[in-house]
């Protein structure tokens, strides 16, 4: 039900270059257009495109909240009646189609991913090779029409230098959780470079920065040790599906560490791995 209003929503958003409002608020829509200061937006040729939000902080963690929970839906589906099959067969589609508004790179490089695993499965080296050749040629259409903004980038170099700043401060224990943007008021910038203060797009530099070298040891072991346990224990240890994306996308962005409906999806992924393993235990 939340993936069927949430793409209702964002497609009225896309349209509408705007927030829908009236009773929407109370679901979480925040309001704006394509002129509220600091929006998401992308040009591609002359045209100007809103990035929808529906009820999210950010087009990326929509993107990224659809695309796993679509992993999800698949992976529920096989144990249900065929009517509701359908019905999840719907869903599903929906919500990869509505990926396509946020212009969210990184959801959309996940995609390609997945669809190279399974070529790979289907055809071997050849699939592989089919892939890589569709990533490099959207990659460089994505570049030609500026769906990589050059901005974007920018930002993301610039906080990931404040992260190693941080680290290399505070190496052991970091600066304490939730503390990534106070500190980053205590480092020095050239002269004119404003400091753009929001957390790294990177969630194992975030967790290094905030929990020290400690805390990332601690946070690579128990994933790591999750994921072996899941491929030893289970013959089709499907949950990695969802899993897998999230730690890529974490990669490219914070969400999953610091946006409450990811983190909370993130929490669900992670606790049915270890549910399923426990049943296994007992």
């Amino acid at each position: 039900m939340a993936n069927f209003y949430t793409c209702l929503i964002t497609w009225g958003q896309f349209l509408k270059k705007g927030s829908l409002g009236g009773w929407l608020w109370w679901l979480g829509e925040r309001s704006f257009n394509l002129a509220t200061p600091g929006i998401a937006k992308i040009q591609l040729g002359p045209y100007l495109f809103l990035r929808p939000y529906a009820t999210f902080s950010h087009p990326n963690s929509l993107a990224g909240f659809l695309l796993v929970s679509c992993l999800l839906f698949l992976l529920a589906k096989r144990k249900l009646s065929r009517n509701l099959r359908v019905l999840f067969n719907v869903v599903i589609v929906m919500s990869l189609l509505t990926i396509l508004p946020t212009f969210s790179w990184s959801a959309y490089l996940a995609i390609l991913l997945l669809l190279i695993y399974v070529f790979w499965r289907k055809w071997g080296i050849k699939g592989v090779a089919i892939g890589i050749l569709l990533l490099i040629g959207i990659a460089l259409q994505s570049i030609k029409v500026g769906l990589l903004e050059e901005k974007s980038i920018m930002e993301r170099i610039f906080l990931i230098r404040n992260a190693l700043q941080l680290i290399k401060a505070h190496p052991v224990f970091g600066v304490g959780l939730g503390n990534f943007i106070p500190a980053q008021l205590k480092l020095s910038f050239p002269r004119g470079q404003y400091n753009f203060l929001q957390p790294v797009h990177n969630i194992y530099l975030l967790v290094a920065s905030e929990t020290g070298l400690i805390g990332l040891v601690v946070f690579m072991v128990m994933v790591v040790y999750l994921i072996k346990k899941l491929i030893k224990n289970l013959s089709f240890p499907s949950i990695l599906y969802a899993l897998y994306p999230i730690l890529l996308l974490g990669l490219f962005d914070h969400y999953w560490l610091t946006l409450q409906q990811n983190m909370f999806l993130a929490a669900l992924v992670v606790g049915m791995g270890i549910s399923r393993l426990s049943r296994l235990a007992s």
